[in-house]
């Protein structure tokens, strides 16, 4: 690694594609026998705030999923996509700056079946994005809750977890609708 691995994701061939936070920002894509195999510069000019921070591929079961287009953020309001297949900087994935002046920080990401993708933007909520990469829907903390949102994961049902960083809370909420129906603190402090 050159700097600061902060994400991974795994393509149908058992690849490993590392996302790296700060340096270069280069994705690494390593085979299954853990040999680096490939460095993609994925930024000129130099990276913006955090390199490839978080990263995300479609799952190889879901119609979206392609083996090449790699999603990912940097810590600011947009998503970005990469081509590993043709090595091929994309157009953004969002059609505008995901929403809020203040803290409107991409973190984790996640591609959804039909293409789509939710992302936690740090203060602000979780955003859900279409196909096309409009946003579609917010979900955020209950009851007035402070919003620090870091972490998101699809559970394939209908359903997604978030972690929020601000209260050691962790969310289950429903996609469609966005109801809160489950939640635990980690007392991680």
């Amino acid at each position: 690694y050159i700097e600061n691995p902060s994400s991974m994701a795994f393509d149908a061939a058992g690849n490993m594609y590392v996302g790296q936070a700060d340096g270069t920002g280069d994705i690494l894509m390593f085979d299954a026998a853990g040999t680096l195999v490939a460095s993609f510069d994925v930024f000129t000019p130099p990276p913006p705030a955090r390199g490839t921070d978080h990263i995300a591929l479609a799952r190889p079961e879901y119609p979206a999923y392609d083996g090449c287009t790699i999603f990912y953020t940097s810590r600011d309001p947009d998503i970005r996509r990469y081509d590993v297949c043709t090595r091929t900087q994309l157009p953004k994935f969002n059609i505008q700056p995901l929403p809020g002046e203040v803290g409107n920080m991409a973190f984790h990401l996640v591609v959804l079946p039909d293409g789509g993708v939710l992302v936690a933007n740090g203060f602000l909520g979780i955003v859900r994005l279409d196909a096309s990469g409009n946003q579609i829907q917010t979900y955020v903390a209950p009851d007035g809750e402070p919003n620090f949102w870091g972490g998101v994961d699809y559970a394939g049902d209908g359903t997604f977890w978030a972690t929020n960083a601000a209260t050691d809370n962790v969310y289950k909420f429903d996609l469609q609708s966005g109801a809160v129906l489950d939640s635990f603190n980690t007392g991680t402090g």
